[in-house]
């Protein structure tokens, strides 16, 4: 085939070996805005946990606001002292998710809520009274309705909780308070998405199973890796999909207008997975 040419591709593969994995756009521009992977970051820990490993040590929300009836009112995402991870169908009737991170993950994650973004030191009145500042400075639309985030860190020897709509973040660049909380948000999606697909080994399968497609219609192309990834998505029907995708750049880092992607959909309860690969020149 042409890889000129581009063109839409399909490959049925076993539902067996398609790993559960959850597709959303905000994953996807997440992504885009800076690198989410749980990297080293300058970690200062091990922070203590709480003595009983089911004790949530991190909760993450998004309350109030104009949002659809929950299901339940249980917490977005809960990461428990064992390192399980705790995301509950909220809007739908299909089942929640449930992953989990080593030890070692997690004390990355705290490191980088902690440490790179001293959560600790948000003080939640201080933040709104700047942002409230930077509103008399110039115009800012406001936004009715708007959902509460709600961040929540439960340590053995301390605590601490936020509650602050972080959607407007990108107009209130000079409040730090707000992009750490921001980035905190970023991160917590990025979690959601890798935990969906099954963590690290699930995005390592997917990745094998795009590969496949890939060498078997476009040869000629380089393969995937885990760090192509963009995310994924589940519908309120159950029906999941991810996207792995390579950009082509030229020297300056700028879109080339070259790209291979690849979407994988699988339907609730169906037999099989699908692989659909779109390709325009050879990234």
């Amino acid at each position: 085939m042409d890889p000129l040419n581009p063109r839409w591709q399909l490959v049925s593969l076993p539902f067996e070996t398609a790993m559960q994995i959850i597709f959303t756009r905000f994953a996807f521009l997440l992504f885009l805005m800076g690198n989410l992977s749980f990297a080293q970051d300058g970690q200062q820990g091990p922070y203590p946990l709480p003595a009983d490993a089911k004790e949530a040590v991190f909760i993450y929300d998004e309350q109030n606001g104009f949002l659809p009836p929950r299901q339940n009112k249980a917490p977005m995402v809960t990461i428990r002292a064992d390192g399980t991870i705790e995301m509950p169908a909220l809007y739908s009737q299909r089942e929640g998710i449930t992953g989990k991170l080593s030890p070692q993950e997690l004390q990355q994650f705290l490191t980088f809520v902690i440490e790179k973004n001293r959560f600790f030191e948000i003080d939640e009145a201080k933040l709104r009274a700047d942002m409230k500042r930077a509103d008399l400075r110039r115009d800012v639309v406001q936004v009715s309705d708007a959902p509460d985030n709600i961040f929540e860190i439960r340590l053995a020897d301390r605590k601490h909780f936020v509650s602050q709509y972080t959607g407007m973040a990108p107009l209130y660049k000079q409040v730090e308070a707000l992009q750490q909380l921001f980035a905190i948000q970023r991160r917590v999606y990025r979690l959601k998405s890798e935990t969906n697909v099954g963590g690290k080994k699930g995005i390592a399968a997917l990745v094998k199973q795009a590969n496949a497609a890939l060498k078997d219609q476009y040869p000629d192309i380089k393969p995937f890796t885990t760090h192509e990834f963009i995310g994924s998505h589940v519908r309120d029907d159950g029906e999941i999909s991810a996207l792995i995708a390579r950009e082509g750049l030229t020297s300056d880092k700028k879109s080339n207008g070259q790209f291979v992607r690849a979407k994988i959909k699988i339907p609730p309860k169906a037999k099989t997975a699908s692989v659909v690969l779109q390709v325009q020149g050879n990234p």
